[in-house]
This record gives C-alpha cells, sequence and structure tokens, in this order.
C-alpha cells in the first residue's frame, strides 16, 4: 500500500504576491497550454481568468507550503459584494490584451460559449442564491491531502458567519466536480458543450451544484 506524502501546510487570505503561483495551477488545472497554440496566450488566459475572479470576490483564502501556493478559494457572498473599480480596470485590459493576438481571440470564443451556458443553467434553476463558490482549485502535488477540504470548510464558515442559506458553484468534467458530491453539494443542472481546442471536437459536461446550509 503507497503510503501518503505528508506536507507542512498553512492557510492565509491571499495576497498580490500570490497571483503568479495561482495562474500556474489555472494553467494546469484547465490545460491552457493544450487548447493555445502560444504558451503566452495560455499565460495571458490564467490572468485574465484569475482577474475575473477577483472582480467578484468578497472573501478569499490560500493554501501555501514551502513558501508557494499550493490551493485557493474564492468566494463571494451577495451581502458584502461591493465594486472593485480598479480590479475591473485590470481585468479589462488583461482581457483586452488576450484579444489582440490571433491565437487569444480564437480561444476567446470558445470561452464565451461557456459564459453562456452557465449563465443559461442559472437562469433555468429558477432559484435565488446567498453566495457563489467563484474559484477553487488545488495543485496536483498535494491532491488528496486535505488541502480542499480545508480550504473548503473555511469558506462554508465564511458563509455560514453570514447566515448565507444557499449557494452555488459552475464546474465540469475536466475538474474533479465529484469533490463537491463527497462535500454534499447537489447537482441542478448538467449541458453539453462541444468545444473544438486546437482543432480537437469534443463534447464538454458543465454542470451547477448547489450547496444548502
Amino acid at each position: 500500500m503507497m503510503k501518503q506524502k505528508k506536507f507542512n501546510v498553512t492557510y492565509r487570505d491571499l495576497e498580490k504576491k500570490d497571483y503568479p503561483y495561482i495562474e500556474k495551477i489555472i494553467r494546469d488545472t484547465w490545460n491552457y497550454d493544450s487548447i493555445c497554440d502560444k504558451p503566452s496566450t495560455a499565460k495571458q488566459m490564467a490572468k485574465v481568468y484569475l482577474r475575473g475572479c477577483l472582480t467578484q470576490k468578497t472573501f478569499a483564502r490560500v493554501a501555501v507550503c514551502r513558501d508557494r501556493v499550493v490551493g485557493i478559494i474564492i468566494g463571494q457572498y451577495n451581502g458584502d459584494r461591493k465594486m472593485n473599480v480598479g480590479m475591473h480596470i485590470k481585468s479589462f485590459f488583461c482581457g483586452l490584451r488576450l484579444m489582440l493576438s490571433g491565437d487569444g481571440r480564437k480561444v476567446g470564443r470558445q470561452f464565451r460559449g461557456f459564459d453562456k451556458t452557465d449563465k443559461e443553467m442559472l437562469e433555468g434553476c429558477g432559484k435565488k442564491f446567498d453566495g457563489e463558490v467563484v474559484f477553487f482549485a488545488v495543485s496536483k502535488a498535494v491532491r488528496g491531502c486535505g488541502v480542499g477540504k480545508e480550504l473548503w470548510g473555511q469558506l462554508r464558515g465564511y458563509f455560514r458567519a453570514k447566515g448565507a442559506e444557499s449557494v452555488y458553484v459552475y464546474t465540469d468534467n475536466t475538474c474533479n466536480y465529484k469533490f463537491y458530491e463527497s462535500q454534499e453539494f447537489e447537482r441542478l443542472d448538467c449541458r453539453e458543450l462541444l468545444v473544438s481546442p486546437r482543432g480537437q471536437r469534443f463534447r464538454l459536461e458543465m454542470y451547477l451544484y448547489e450547496y444548502n446550509f
């Protein structure tokens, strides 16, 4: 029986210095380098994604091991949400830079389809939620070591302290969506989307999950 490797992991609030590590986790988690023709496009996509998440955040915690971020969770509680003008501006210009390249525009068209499907699922469920799990990812190096459970536990505690009754999360079959089921999330919807990264067509399953307190 293989022994599980132990890591000394600490948890703290997100800081700006963490962004490069998180962008690397994003690239690895969603395989951006496999769907982009150029590494520079994959790098810019990760910047765009992270800054888009940061425009929504009211809670953000990271897991750190050996001075490197190995996990992150970002949540939004509607009652705490405020307009972050500076981050919105940064997000806009990151997106603009991505669209200035042909490779970036091609990949951007794929992601517009993802956003449209997410909105359709949320509108179609007919429910109102108190918040959202905006972004949640753990580095491959520490998966299975309880880092994800700890991060979710901290965000769950934040939602509970705010009096949230239900929150939602978008995920898909390229991620560890079974984790949400193990934590008592309920699947509300599933949609299929045909994607063609670098000319290779496949069907992506996109999910909407709900957690009730």
